[in-house]
């Protein structure tokens, strides 16, 4: 078993190399979805030489979809171009951003009111509640200035009244849903919920 698991790993290492040289790129790894970024149809055609047709059936679909529209993975809800990801599962501010990274994403950045309610009704959706959960801003880098991890713009708001306050010096890491409401800051090391984003 172990052996026809790594005969396939370096069949499709040698495929993605194959793939490469002809200008695409494709992800061999498990935790990655097989991706191609142009002529997908003919990388399709040249597999049909490494892997067996069984194979090609399963993969031909991921790839189809990648080519095609784009859709989020399972697991991932998608509002607008972007993927969103709910975690009830309570971790730091610094562990629950490393566990959106390792997903392929970052903790969420927030950028309309409409995103906003979206997010919102997706936690009470999945928790039975507006459950206070990490996002991706952070003021850690310089006090009042905030920065959301995945680098985008941070030109919409939506703290509550008197927040972010930085109470005891140190609340550079920011929730959503404080008090059932609105954003706070919150010293890092908490324990809350979580909410990753990347895009399509």
């Amino acid at each position: 078993m172990a052996s026809s698991a790594c005969d396939l790993q370096h069949s499709l290492d040698r495929f993605a190399a194959e793939c490469e040289a002809a200008g695409m790129r494709i992800s061999t790894s498990k935790s990655e979805a097989m991706v191609l970024s142009r002529k997908p149809m003919e990388c399709l055609l040249q597999m049909t030489s490494i892997l067996p047709f069984s194979l090609l059936l399963c993969l031909s679909s991921g790839l189809l979809t990648a080519y095609g529209q784009a859709s989020c993975p399972p697991y991932w809800t998608q509002f607008g171009s972007r993927c969103f990801a709910f975690h009830i599962r309570t971790k730091t501010w610094s562990e629950a951003e490393i566990f959106c990274q390792i997903v392929g994403g970052n903790l969420a950045s927030i950028h309309s009111d409409e995103e906003h309610t979206f997010i919102k009704n997706y936690i009470n959706q999945v928790s039975g509640e507006q459950r206070t959960s990490w996002i991706g801003g952070t003021d850690t880098v310089k006090e009042g200035t905030w920065l959301w991890t995945d680098r985008s713009d941070f030109t919409y708001k939506s703290f509550n009244a008197g927040e972010p306050n930085n109470r005891g010096g140190a609340e550079n890491c920011l929730l959503m849903n404080w008090g059932g409401a609105n954003w706070n800051d919150l010293a890092c090391n908490n324990q809350a919920s979580f909410v990753c984003s990347k895009n399509l």
